[in-house]
């Protein structure tokens, strides 16, 4: 089997398990906020989903790389590499660099505090506090995670990085607001 379609088949896997990881995990944590707890399951749900998602992203950038290095061989010079100068791939790559930092921000800010109230009310104070890290957090991945997909079958944009990183940030930033109203309408509930 030839190198390039190996690396196009786990790239296609790195996505769908990313993807998927990431609609799962935000679909379980409104569900858990809806509910106004999380159980001890659904913290082992998001631990196990969060390690789908690592795997993702780490095949993502795996095969990334191994396409990178695939096309400097055939091109015998990085500044020949046709790719490295198109917008759409350099938005895909901005986004991954934001899919990897959120998943760190996630895996050391928000999670310790969702096994810290595991089975307790998330109407504690310091929970009301987080909302919005908690709704930033899942906008971000969900909405990356999507952009991302959406940027690599969309070849014909052709639009420059600053338009698509531009248009890109806006949708994040309406995301995160509507997130953010989302969670807390669960957690001020109006009288």
């Amino acid at each position: 089997m030839e190198l390039k379609l190996i690396l196009v088949i786990f790239h296609i896997i790195g996505v769908a398990l990313g993807l998927g990881g990431a609609t799962i995990s935000d679909v379980l944590f409104f569900y858990s906020v809806k509910n106004k707890t999380i159980s001890g399951d659904e913290v082992n749900l998001l631990k196990a989903v969060s390690k789908v998602i690592w795997t993702g992203i780490t095949l993502l950038i795996v095969t990334g790389i191994g396409f990178l290095v695939l096309r400097y061989l055939d091109a015998g010079s990085i500044n020949n590499i046709a790719l490295l100068h198109n917008g759409r791939f350099q938005t895909k790559m901005f986004i991954v660099a934001v899919i990897f930092i959120n998943g760190l921000v996630f895996h050391f800010k928000v999670f310790p505090l969702i096994k810290k109230y595991t089975n307790l009310s998330l109407q504690n104070e310091e929970i009301k506090k987080k909302l919005p890290l908690f709704a930033a957090t899942g906008a971000i991945s969900i909405i990356s995670w999507y952009s991302v997909l959406f940027l690599a079958f969309l070849k014909f944009l052709t639009y420059s990085f600053s338009f698509l990183v531009n248009i890109y940030l806006l949708i994040l930033f309406v995301g995160i607001i509507f997130a953010y109203f989302a969670v807390s309408s669960s957690f001020f509930p109006k009288k």
